[in-house]
């Protein structure tokens, strides 16, 4: 039997663990360096917040950035087998060439 990674004395959660959570209305579940994490959804103020944020940001990408994408939660973001984000984090990319 391969060892598997520890995180706490227990074994790491991974991505395909991940996969295998039943639905939860009103949590969301993300894997931090392979501790699973359970959360409320976000709140109201959260949300309006959210939208204006995006609102924002999505302005900028029609004025200087044109190829920028914003998407709104939840999706799913593997930064490694061992951290997964969902639900209401935005992650943002952004590329910056010189003029």
């Amino acid at each position: 039997m391969k060892n598997l990674p520890i995180a706490n004395g227990l074994r790491k959660s991974t991505y395909e663990d991940y996969l295998m959570l039943p639905k939860e209305p009103g949590y969301t579940v993300e894997i931090l360096d392979g501790l699973m994490v359970k959360d409320p959804a976000p709140s109201v103020h959260h949300q309006r917040v959210a939208r204006e944020l995006a609102r924002h940001l999505m302005a900028y990408f029609d004025r200087f950035d044109p190829n920028g994408e914003f998407f709104f939660a939840p999706i799913d973001v593997t930064l490694s087998s061992y951290t997964i984000e969902h639900g209401h984090h935005a992650v943002f990319l952004l590329l910056l060439t010189p003029c």
